[in-house]
């Protein structure tokens, strides 16, 4: 193995269990110690990758970032009208932040680092996200004429916001599920033309 690919591993590896970390124990409460028995490093191998435990909750939130841009570049690119990829994004979302460490760390961190979040950052990359799979879905002749830009970039905010919240609150994620299959069903008849209406489920796949 090539030395340059045993490093990405290594730094792959760091990345995982700092996630693994930080989603447990948020920004503040973890520590390089905590990190390195998670990851199996000493102090200094973590050093060789990452400067300070910033850096490697930043790393955490890019690949978030980089996990959710690629979800809706998959589900963007099935021959289903972008409003259900964004449902079934919404719904993936919920998975993963039960499932997957690094997605619910990202959240946790944006949310405790605030600006720190960055450009590349996924609640920033969320918004982006789904703003753009709505504007392009406007094009489209999906949304009503009459919803404005503003109103949905609020609802995609609070979806967001409120998933990641609710996650952290240790709520079932089947009573989660249920919910978010019911707040589509109610919001779907306001935002949706009729001519799309009856091709979209709101329910996860």
């Amino acid at each position: 193995m090539a030395r340059q690919e045993r490093s990405h591993i290594t730094r792959q590896r760091i990345v995982e269990a700092a996630a693994e970390v930080f989603a447990r124990n948020g920004f503040a409460g973890t520590s390089l110690n905590d990190i390195g028995r998670a990851s199996g490093m000493t102090k200094g191998a973590l050093y060789f990758h990452f400067s300070a435990k910033e850096d490697m909750a930043t790393a955490v939130q890019q690949q978030g970032g980089q996990r959710l841009r690629a979800l809706a570049g998959q589900l963007a690119s099935r021959e289903l009208p972008l409003i259900q990829a964004l449902i079934d994004m919404t719904h993936v979302l919920l998975r993963w932040l039960d499932e997957e460490p690094t997605l619910r760390a990202s959240f946790r961190l944006a949310r405790e680092r605030g600006a720190d979040d960055g450009p590349a950052g996924v609640y920033n990359g969320w918004l982006r996200l789904a703003v753009d799979l709505l504007a392009r879905a406007r094009t489209l002749g999906e949304l009503h004429p009459g919803v404005r830009e503003d109103s949905y970039t609020i609802i995609v905010v609070a979806i967001g916001v409120g998933l990641e919240g609710l996650a952290c609150a240790g709520l079932p994620r089947a009573r989660m599920t249920a919910a978010l299959t019911a707040m589509w069903e109610s919001l779907l008849p306001a935002l949706v033309s009729d001519e799309f209406l009856g091709k979209l489920r709101a329910a996860d796949p």
